[in-house]
């Protein structure tokens, strides 16, 4: 039987950080073009090979451009792999 606090956390509403990470997403693609695409290309293939289970991340679909299913359970990647902090690391170069 799984408890009121686990069914909280599997169903946790990840709006907000997804709000702020499509934001920063879409800066990232403005500012590189079709060289930030392959390079989100590369990024996702690593990641893909180093998470098994990285289809229950959120921001694996949305970088790979598909709508995350009602199950991902995690948003973003432990922070060695986050989307996000390779997204702000990329805005950072000049």
């Amino acid at each position: 039987m799984i408890s009121k606090k686990e069914n909280a956390t599997e169903s946790r509403d990840f709006s907000k950080e997804l709000s702020f990470f499509r934001e920063r997403l879409q800066k990232y693609l403005k500012r590189f073009d079709v060289a930030g695409y392959d390079r989100l290309r590369d990024f996702l293939e690593n990641i893909e090979a180093r998470h098994p289970n990285a289809r229950d991340y959120i921001v694996f679909h949305v970088v790979s451009g598909s709508t995350p299913p009602r199950e991902c359970t995690h948003f973003d990647f432990p922070e060695d792999d986050s989307a996000l902090v390779w997204i702000e690391k990329r805005l950072a170069e000049k």
